[in-house]
This record gives C-alpha cells, structure tokens and sequence, in this order.
C-alpha cells in the first residue's frame, strides 16, 4: 500500500489555517471566513452539516479540508460546499462512509482519500466536471467490486484501490500518465488490459490477488517496482523489456525457477522466499547477472532449504552477490 500524509500549509502556499487536529469535538466553533486550510483529523464528528459543523459549507475559500478519522457516514452535504470551485484536496479517509458525494462542482479537485470507509462504488467519480483535474486518489480497504468511474480522469499520478473485493482491472484503460497503481488484496485472477500504453507507470502492485500467471506485466518498460507477491503464479514472465526494475516482489507464488532476473541490471531487490524452488545451483547461476547491483535478497522458505544444498546457502550467497546488504531477514556482515 502506498503511504501519504497530511499536507503541509506552506507547501501548498496556503496561510489562513483552521486547525482542530485531536481535538475530539463533535461540534465545530464558527470557522472564520478567510480561512483556506481545515484540519479536523480525529475528531467526532458525525455529519457534515451545518448542525454540527457550522459554516463549513458556505465557507468560499477552502482549498483543504480533511476528516479523517471521524464518525461521518452521511457526506452527502459536502457537494453544496461554497468553496467546492477552488477546493484542491478533499480528505474522508477512515469513517463509516458508504456513499461518495456528487462531485459536479469540484472543477478544482486534485487530491482525494476516501479509504477506510464503507464504499460499494465509485461510479460518483464520473460527476467530476471536465476541468477537473485529479492527481491522487485512494480508496483504499472499501467494499468496491469493480472500478469505475474513472474513464475522464486522464491526469491521475496516483492510484491505491487496494484491499477491496476487485475482479478486474477494466476500468483504468484510459490512465496512461499513472506513475503508482496499488491494487493489492483484491480478487483479480488476470491481468485482463492492454497495460502497454502505461509508459509512466513505475510502480505496480498486485499483491494477494489471484494471478496465476503474471502474462500482460511483461509490457510495461517503465516499471521499477513490481510487486506480485502472495498470488499462485508458477512461472515468471519474460524480463527482457522490463530493464529499469529495481525492486521485484514475487514471494509466496509457486515458482521453481528464477530465469530472466539475471537479465535486470538495475535490481536492488529481490523477494523470492516462500517459492517451490528447489535448484540453488540455479538461482546462484542466475543472480549472478545482477551481482553488482543486487542488495536485498530474500529465499527462505523455498524448497532447496530442505536438502543437502542448506547448509552452504547464507555462504554460497554472499560470497556470489558481493553487493549484498541484507539476506533474507539478517545482515550481511563481511
């Protein structure tokens, strides 16, 4: 899962802050009129109209506002706000949501963290009017079963779905300028999009899903990060395009082999533990393509730890991967 946080007023060039952070509050004071920043993570507030907080809604000149960690689970409201022309970062993660709110008035929205709520769809996203302009979005452990909605947002950087009930990944065609995609803890059996036009992507994840094959992944050459962990794929697919990768994640699969790794001449890291490999002269054959590069390198739990070819394996490794920093879960000392 990606990682984000609360935005810093002066990075975003904003002064006039309304800041009720921890306060545990289940009803606002008034808020002043020139006020663009409010922050009113972990409070308890349970609804976003005016009878509990005030003149939220008609305030002009909002730019960021963020509920995390409330009680909400109505926010319907928030699609009247006065301000919703300028507002560029809107912040409902972890409340009791089950319904986004129509956003046909948010010709500004860059920015929105919806996860950690009850959300069934996302079909609300396609209110974003045309200018419009989102970069980041997260939704995050929902109740989403397909994605949708997204078909005019063509700037988002920025996508974490991860750890909802997703079968497919139809729905994303049109995010070609995507650098994140986290789609992790779904239930997608397939990579069932054409992912080559996603020149940008860098970062992909599709951990604990149910990929018996990564076919489709082998197209995108700007990846550096891949993430397939945790899934039931038996083979790798062919590496020879993805040469920018620097970290590989394909732990807890069922794979017996590692070819094609050698090949990544960039790669930091390597997860493989937790495979059916059963071939340490192999995988030593193998790594040794990426022995200037390679500083993490994971392989317990595979097959060969069970025969005659354990007992030289922490020595064998370090001595062939000179780069080596970390094997499986200790340091290298040398």
């Amino acid at each position: 899962m990606s990682t984000h946080e609360n935005p810093d007023p002066d990075e975003l060039g904003l002064v006039d802050l309304f800041d009720a952070t921890n306060g545990h509050l289940s009803e606002l004071p008034v808020i002043p009129a020139s006020t663009q920043v409010v922050d009113l993570t972990c409070n308890r507030l349970t609804s976003v109209g005016e009878d509990v907080c005030s003149n939220l809604l008609s305030l002009t000149e909002l730019q960021s506002v963020s509920f995390r960690q409330n009680l909400l689970k109505d926010v319907q409201p928030l699609s009247r706000m006065a301000s919703a022309g300028v507002l560029r970062r809107l912040e409902l993660r972890d409340n009791q949501i089950d319904r986004l709110p129509d956003f046909a008035l948010f010709s500004a929205l860059e920015y929105l963290e919806c996860s950690y709520n009850h959300i069934g769809d996302m079909g609300a996203l396609e209110s974003l009017p045309s200018t419009a302009k989102l970069r980041e979005l997260y939704l995050a452990q929902n109740h989403l079963r397909r994605i949708d909605g997204l078909a005019s947002q063509t700037e988002l950087r920025e996508v974490e779905l991860g750890h909802n009930k997703i079968k497919s990944m139809c729905g994303l065609e049109g995010l070609t300028k995507l650098a994140g995609l986290w789609l992790g803890s779904n239930r997608i059996a397939r990579v069932d999009i054409d992912m080559s036009a996603f020149t940008r992507l860098t970062r992909l994840a599709l951990t604990s899903n149910r990929l018996t094959s990564m076919e489709g992944l082998e197209v995108i050459e700007s990846l550096e990060e891949l993430y397939v962990s945790d899934n039931g794929i038996v083979e790798l697919c062919d590496l020879s395009r993805l040469r920018r990768l620097r970290v590989l994640d394909v732990a807890s699969n069922k794979l017996t082999r590692l070819d094609g790794v050698g090949g990544l001449g960039r790669l930091t890291d390597l997860w493989a533990n937790g495979n059916e490999i059963d071939d340490l002269d192999g995988v030593e054959e193998e790594l040794s393509g990426v022995k200037e590069t390679l500083e993490t390198l994971y392989l317990h739990g595979n097959a060969f730890m069970e025969g005659r070819q354990a007992g030289g394996y922490r020595l064998r490794m370090t001595h062939a991967l000179p780069k080596l920093v970390q094997l499986d879960d200790t340091l290298v000392h040398r």
